[in-house]
């Protein structure tokens, strides 16, 4: 059996993060392509969340 490590961020308070929300032009989104390099267009970027705040 494999043994697998998670490796986590932080988000801005220190609480652990286990999710990437997308955000374009600082707003929200899940539409688009799947992969997207941060900053390539339309001001992209990613935020680390917790499962509660990416709920």
């Amino acid at each position: 059996m494999a043994n697998l490590t998670f490796y986590y961020s932080a988000m801005k308070g220190g609480k652990k993060a286990r999710f990437n929300a997308r955000l374009i032009n600082d707003a929200y989104t899940v539409n688009g392509d799947e992969f997207v390099v941060d900053g390539a267009e339309d001001n992209v970027g990613y935020r680390p969340l917790c499962g509660k705040c990416f709920l």
